[in-house]
């Protein structure tokens, strides 16, 4: 859960596509400066082809794709956090309207802690399940003991139940991981992606184009409020669901389990839900 907590502020701070060594400066220095090297191939090109076609190509059509280029690809650092920072401000409009019970720092949110507040799975191992009086046999009751099918069907489901869980959590972690890393790689490669749009061959960039940079900048920039609007959504939902307390006397074991297996379910359910979109 911390881990959760941990990478998904990460994500959404903006120092986070800003600072790291100034390796994110050195990287896209570097692939400007092939790009701009580039571009001397490409006039070269033009000029050939103007000469064996006689004036019949698409020289100024040409000259003037190359001229915008090469002034616009000194900027695409700049493009490229405009969109993530777009993200990121949209993201942080959830984040911050998330509420989390004795949470007053709106930096770094307990996410975490919001969400398993409202399943309580350690209310399984509790004393209200774990008491001699589930048991058949009267000496069981009397010396202390539990019969050893329910204790196991406890121990199992409370496994499930926090192992589930602690999966869910890392994997949203990992996601978020994932977003921070393609878009540092994305802004290095920026020079790339505006200097396709000048080359008589812009399939030959790949992935590296300027079509599939800007499509994959904004799918990993609006992934983060896409996400947490689900998140939003979700622990709201739980607070207005559960915000009467069922009380735990004269209950059965099934409904005390139910009233924390019902809830589990719904939250692993909304959160593989928003990860897939």
């Amino acid at each position: 859960g911390e881990l959760f907590d941990y990478f998904v502020q990460y994500s959404l701070d903006t120092n986070s596509y800003r600072g790291n060594g100034n390796f994110i400066e050195r990287g896209w220095s570097v692939v400007r400066d092939i790009g701009n090297v580039l571009f001397i191939f490409a006039l070269l090109y033009v000029a050939i082809t103007h000469i064996l076609q006689a004036g019949k190509s698409d020289t100024k059509k040409f000259l003037v794709n190359i001229i915008v280029a090469a002034l616009l690809i000194n900027f695409s650092l700049f493009f490229s956090r405009i969109i993530i920072d777009g993200g990121n401000i949209l993201a942080r409009a959830f984040y911050n309207n998330i509420e989390i019970p004795n949470d007053d720092n709106i930096q770094y949110r307990t996410i975490s802690q919001g969400i398993v507040m409202h399943v309580n799975p350690q209310r399984i191992l509790g004393s209200e399940l774990f008491t001699p009086k589930h048991s058949n046999s009267q000496t069981e009751v009397d010396s202390g003991k539990l019969d050893n099918g329910y204790a196991f069907t406890i121990l199992a489901v409370s496994a499930a139940v926090n192992i589930t869980l602690g999966i869910t959590f890392l994997s949203v972690a990992l996601l978020f991981v994932g977003r921070v890393v393609g878009l540092w790689f994305l802004m290095i490669f920026s020079p790339f992606a505006l200097a396709s749009r000048s080359m008589p061959n812009p399939g030959m960039f790949g992935a590296f184009g300027f079509d599939e940079w800007l499509k994959q900048t904004m799918k990993l920039s609006f992934m983060a409020p896409v996400f947490l609007f689900f998140l939003f959504l979700l622990i709201m939902f739980l607070q207005i669901i559960f915000q009467t307390n069922i009380p735990d006397t004269d209950q059965t074991t099934v409904q005390k389990l139910m009233a924390i297996i019902v809830p589990f379910a719904m939250v692993i359910f909304i959160l593989n839900k928003a990860k897939t979109v």
